[in-house]
């Protein structure tokens, strides 16, 4: 079993949840942003050579 009654809040790690949250809005942005006539660069997040915790 992953998960347990013991995972509690305390024991999350706040830097890993960042950086998916991080991961999570970059990738939400890519999809739902306005048409080909916005303005803004595309989102960069260095998926590539991106150390494995």
């Amino acid at each position: 079993m992953y998960h347990t009654p013991e995972d509690t809040l305390d024991k999350i790690d706040k830097e890993k949840l960042k950086q998916t949250a991080e991961i999570v809005a970059a990738s939400t942005f890519q999809v739902v942003r306005p048409g080909p006539n916005y303005n803004q660069n595309p989102v960069e997040y260095p998926f590539e050579n991106r150390p494995v915790d």
